[in-house]
């Protein structure tokens, strides 16, 4: 009977170690799916860090070109380009006086204006070389037509002559002046 029962304890074990077996094979199937994601998971993570990685270093590079291409420019011309300001930088001149001639008429213009800037230097370098910008003015005023002084159109031209003419580099200085606006405080034709 020992023999019977060792062969029935066999046949026993034969069939619970396939069943053993077979829920061992599920859980390897289980675990290699769980593995497989996992995987999948690592795989597109170095992706996306190896994605930022680069997109970070291109644009490092394009702010390390950007910065070289700046140490080429000289230094002063840096310190030239006007800073954003907040508040309004004005500079008041002093009336002009001027007659104004044609083939026809003569008129005398009394006019006052003030000069809006966009930063500090600028305003620095008109009130050194005043003399030079006011000989500017001077000559573009003296250029106008006084037949057409109340125009409104002929008003905005000169307006813009006159801020060309006070926004160019004065000598010896290479830096131009930031002037945004030529506003007239005073303008009276005779």
């Amino acid at each position: 009977m020992k023999l019977q029962g060792m062969a029935h304890n066999d046949q026993v074990d034969k069939t619970t170690q396939p069943i053993t077996g077979f829920s061992r094979m599920s859980k390897e199937k289980k675990s290699s799916g769980f593995g497989k994601t996992l995987v999948v998971a690592v795989l597109c993570l170095g992706l996306g860090g190896g994605g930022a990685w680069y997109y970070n270093n291109s644009i490092a590079k394009s702010v390390e070109s950007a910065d070289a291409v700046a140490l080429l420019a000289p230094t002063e011309l840096k310190r030239a380009t006007p800073q954003v300001q907040y508040e309004p930088i004005f500079l008041d001149i002093e009336p002009f006086t001027v007659t104004l001639r044609n083939d026809f008429d003569s008129r005398v213009l009394y006019t006052g204006m003030t000069l809006r800037v966009d930063d500090e230097d600028s305003r620095k370098r008109l009130v050194r070389y005043l003399p030079v910008i006011r000989s500017r003015i001077l000559s573009e005023l003296n250029s106008m037509n006084p037949t057409r002084l109340n125009d409104e159109e002929e008003l905005a031209r000169a307006r813009e002559r006159i801020k060309k003419v006070v926004s160019a580099p004065i000598s010896p200085e290479p830096y131009p002046q930031y002037v945004s606006d030529v506003l007239f405080t005073s303008f009276v034709v005779q």
